[in-house]
């Protein structure tokens, strides 16, 4: 991609994604990090960086339509359209594009396109060396730097020692790793000359940076003590502490016996939940999945049990239409490698393998394992699925919106001087009826906004929805309180004239904004349109693996009867030459 093209795709993702943010006070936050001044949201900093890493990578040529339209889905809701949705959506899927070692977009995206289309294998030697491999940090450490990772913080103010590390890092660039690694630990270097020179906010700041920098170079055991004495110190000062949570969250899980339920609920959520603005938070699901699928490997049920009480958290609930089919989307990848664990070991050719007790009891596990992601990714998908009130609420607003039209002719005929008053009382009598029948499609429609789409716009929206839907109410009762009092003589032509004039401007505001209020709700409508179709494939895909469970069943009792069938063999053999043996002995006597 040329240099040109790359700076054209920033800069829509620039325009249409960066929203206004406020000026962080705590430095050891998503915000204060990746915010440099109080008119630019460098936080979606990194969704540029995302999608254009992954853009060489749109040509999958076996990647079914399916995958690409899930990767366009979790884009969309991010408010990005086009190429530049699916390429966000599928960099998340596939774990996030900016690895420090290059790798992830690449073999996060195959293994999820093998997942995403049941019939295909996964690589069986992936699937093989999970079953026999025991904990090693120096492995994980090495297989875990073709993860992705957090981009360097863009704030540039601080300590002279924080300013010093953070000119180091200028030179970042994202498609060069080995000179990336090279600054991190240079600027490593830099942070840690300085911790002992800064007191207090400044302390917490620049260990929040030495913490990220161990862990951008996958020194997992320094980087989650950094932020352990980082999180003590902000708790001390009264701060949060969300960056180095999220850091410890991660870098906890490489120890040897790692307390997850712990990290999970006392850090990673922490991470989320406390800046639930932070746009962050869908990437750092998606990473979070993408170490645990990683360091433990054949068990990663249990674990997504706890994230996804995470998820359906909320205080995150604005970003559940990215996060919940990230998680679908992981379920489906293990499915697949327990499916495919399953199938190789049983059916293996070598003999040591399919003789063995070990391979028995794994893939006995990971049928279990597969169970219970079956079970889980049912519940998420429940979770995820269609709400019916939406369209419903869309019939009511039209259906409103026509009511009105029909109460402003009648409004306006009772005001008319070219008709008589007994007319005049018709018409207002039949424009009050259908003001009573409006306002209850408003209602429906308040009703719908605020439980349906309260998790999808910031409050701000919302209570302009709310008042748009008000605002029409209030000047239609004022327009039929001017025809009332018309009709009963209480103001003469004049005043009518210029409360008809008056009443017919507020009127047309406030349909002007029931007009934006409507565009909304169709903009929601469509997403959700895209959400029942992918929901539509998620359930073929999950039936799919349901059935399949017969199948993996039927390969381990071959596996068991092979394996008896051996010991019998081997039984008769032992026989045979114990008796043998016997023989020579006596026809030596």
């Amino acid at each position: 991609m040329s240099v040109f093209v790359e700076k054209v795709i920033v800069a829509i993702f620039l325009i249409v994604l960066f929203s206004t943010t406020c000026m962080a006070s705590e430095p050891s936050t998503f915000t204060y990090f990746y915010s440099e001044s109080a008119s630019v949201n460098w936080g979606l900093v990194i969704v540029a960086t995302i999608a254009i890493g992954l853009a060489v990578y749109t040509g999958f040529a076996t990647a079914p339509a399916a995958v690409t339209s899930i990767g366009t889905l979790i884009g969309n809701a991010t408010g990005l359209s086009g190429v530049a949705a699916t390429n966000f959506g599928l960099a998340l899927m596939g774990g996030g594009a900016m690895a420090t070692g290059g790798a992830g977009v690449v073999v996060g995206t195959a293994l999820l396109t093998s997942a995403m289309t049941f019939g295909t294998n996964i690589m069986s030697e992936l699937a093989i060396s999970a079953a026999l491999e025991k904990y090693n940090y120096q492995s994980l450490v090495e297989k875990s730097r073709n993860l992705p990772t957090l981009p360097p913080p863009v704030r540039s103010d601080g300590s002279a020692s924080y300013k010093a590390a953070l000119k180091v890092l200028v030179a970042y660039k994202n498609d060069e790793p080995i000179k990336n690694q090279s600054l991190f630990r240079e600027a490593i270097a830099v942070a840690e000359n300085g911790v002992n020179g800064v007191k207090n906010e400044e302390e917490v700041q620049l260990r929040t940076l030495l913490s990220y920098l161990y862990f951008v170079t996958s020194q997992y055991k320094k980087s989650a003590s950094q932020a352990n004495t980082t999180i003590k110190l902000a708790k001390k000062l009264n701060l949060k502490w969300t960056l180095p949570a999220y850091i410890y969250s991660v870098s906890s899980m490489y120890d040897e016996r790692p307390n997850f339920s712990s990290l999970n609920d006392n850090y990673f959520s922490y991470s989320v939940v406390t800046e639930p603005d932070n746009d962050f938070v869908p990437i750092l699901f998606s990473q979070y999945m993408t170490h645990i699928n990683l360091r433990f490997r054949g068990e990663t049920s249990s674990y997504y049990r706890k994230v996804a009480e995470v998820a359906n958290d909320k205080r995150v609930s604005e970003y559940s239409d990215q996060v919940l089919p990230l998680m679908l989307v992981n379920y489906f990848v293990n499915l697949k490698m327990e499916q495919q664990r399953i199938a190789v070991l049983s059916d293996s050719t070598n003999v040591t393998i399919k003789g063995s007790p070990i391979t028995l009891a794994d893939t006995e596990k990971s049928l279990n394992e597969y169970k219970v992601l079956l079970k889980d990714t049912r519940n998420t998908l429940n979770i995820y699925k269609i709400k019916p009130e939406l369209s419903s609420a869309e019939k009511s607003l039209i259906s409103a919106k026509v009511r009105l039209d029909k109460v402003q002719i009648n409004i306006n005929q009772s005001l008319s001087s070219t008709i008589n008053k007994q007319e005049a009382r018709r018409a207002r009598i039949e424009a009050e009826k259908l003001l009573i029948e409006t306002k209850s499609s408003l209602n429906s429609v308040q009703s719908a906004i605020d439980q349906l789409f309260s998790d999808n716009v910031s409050q701000n929206e919302l209570q302009q929805m709310r008042r748009d839907v008000g605002k029409m109410l209030n000047v239609s009762k004022d327009y039929l309180a001017t025809s009332t009092q018309f009709i009963s003589g209480k103001i003469d032509k004049e005043q009518m004239r210029a409360a008809q004039k008056d009443a017919t401007k507020l009127l047309n505001d406030a349909k002007k904004s029931f007009e934006v209020t409507q565009s909304k709700i169709n903009k929601f409508l469509n997403r959700e349109k895209e959400k029942r179709e992918q929901i539509h494939h998620f359930e073929k895909l999950l039936k799919d693996y349901e059935s399949d469970v017969g199948r993996l069943e039927e390969l381990i009792n071959g596996l068991k009867a092979y394996q008896v069938q051996n010991k019998l063999q081997d039984s008769v053999k032992h026989e045979e030459i114990s008796g043998f043996n016997q023989f020579l002995r006596l026809f030596q006597r």
